[in-house]
């Protein structure tokens, strides 16, 4: 089963990059940079269930960001799963939805970079990459498609389908399904409005 810092790094990796216009790219690279890179460093809000094979029933979690130094996971489904923090380089976890915070490890920026470079360089050899239009709620987005073999630490294949908004060039909805011998899980977020939505700081 993959580690907390790979699911964190995981995380982080979604939402890194500046819009590029979806012309000026091919379906691969359109793949890569939203597999690698995703939406940019800026804040953004969204949901994230996921459903691991042979688990009683599925997790919800609200995913609130700020920047990639200072985020939080927000239990919501069930509600005693805790949330977990980023803020300044260290990682805490709190049982009483943010009333009080315990440390639990320092965040490796070299380790999360190395992680990120790996990532990249798996991605490049992605499969069944392919791109079209899927209309949803009154809305056309691009959809972008693929399959990768990650090669280092915890072995499996990802595969991946983003939703684009073709005029912001931000992904909206993705999902994500990772396969080894022992492990299968169905990951989907969806991003929904920042609003009041507030990142904590630790006391």
């Amino acid at each position: 089963m993959p580690s907390l810092r790979a699911i964190c790094v995981g995380s982080v990796a979604l939402l890194a990059a500046s819009v590029v216009p979806a012309s000026a790219e091919t379906c691969m690279e359109r793949f890569v940079r939203a597999a690698t890179e995703g939406n940019g460093d800026g804040q953004y809000r969204q949901m994230v269930t996921q459903k691991i094979e042979g688990a009683p029933a599925e997790t919800v979690n609200e995913f609130i960001m700020n920047s990639h130094k200072h985020w939080v996971s927000k239990a919501v489904t069930p509600a005693a799963g805790g949330w977990t923090l980023l803020h300044d380089g260290t990682m805490y976890s709190s049982s009483d939805q943010g009333v009080s915070w315990k440390e639990v490890t320092k965040f490796d920026e070299a380790a999360a970079e190395a992680a990120k470079a790996q990532q990249k360089s798996d991605v490049q050899g992605a499969t069944e990459v392919a791109c079209d239009s899927e209309t949803a709620d009154g809305q056309t987005l691009d959809r972008v498609h693929g399959r990768y073999e990650v090669t280092t630490g915890f072995r499996n294949t990802q595969v991946h389908t983003y939703w684009i908004d073709p005029e912001t060039g931000l992904i909206v909805r993705s999902e994500y399904q990772t396969i080894s011998p022992s492990f299968k899980s169905a990951v989907s977020q969806k991003m929904i409005p920042f609003g009041d939505a507030e990142v904590p700081v630790p006391e």
